[in-house]
């Protein structure tokens, strides 16, 4: 799996659970990822979104969607 198609299935896991926070942890079981590589780079993904303000980090490492940033406007990110 490309780092990519990864980031699209994390935008699309945010996107399709707009109201629902996560770890890194829970993200990684989510999308169903038990490689350590891929966990690392959830990790990173996650960080990134986070400061691009497309996540807020609402309590020590659990992410959710920024209030400035609309579920569809990801979701439309990772269709291009």
């Amino acid at each position: 799996m490309t780092l990519t198609d990864l980031v699209k299935r994390v935008q699309r896991a945010f996107a399709d659970n707009p109201e629902r926070s996560f770890t890194a942890r829970q993200m990684y079981r989510y999308l169903g990822e038990h490689k350590d590589q891929e966990k690392a780079a959830i990790r990173q993904i996650l960080i990134d979104m986070e400061a691009q303000g497309l996540l807020k980090d609402v309590k020590d490492g659990k992410y959710r969607l920024s209030d400035k940033q609309p579920a569809r406007s990801i979701s439309k990110k990772s269709e291009t």
